[in-house]
């Protein structure tokens, strides 16, 4: 992946976009139903660091509003 010619900070950046890449595939995935957030949470991997929230909105028909809901209502903090 990174050879010695490569800088600690350009490591660092190519890290975090492909850490972006793959968290707005899995809120795709989970926009058109291929998996549930339930799976996300079992083994987050580099979704580990996401909120609850965002996962929620991913969902089709969920906003902000009924995700605070949800979250308010099962005691999930954000």
């Amino acid at each position: 992946m990174s050879t010695a010619t490569e800088s600690q900070p350009m490591q660092a950046l190519a890290e975090a976009n492909r850490m972006r890449i793959h968290r707005a595939q899995v809120k795709r995935a989970i926009a058109s139903g291929e998996i549930a957030i339930g799976d996300v949470l079992e083994s987050p991997g580099d979704c580990a660091g996401m909120s609850i929230g965002h996962l929620l909105t991913s969902q089709r028909f969920w906003g902000k509003n009924r995700s605070q809901r949800f979250m308010r209502l099962h005691g999930v903090k954000d």
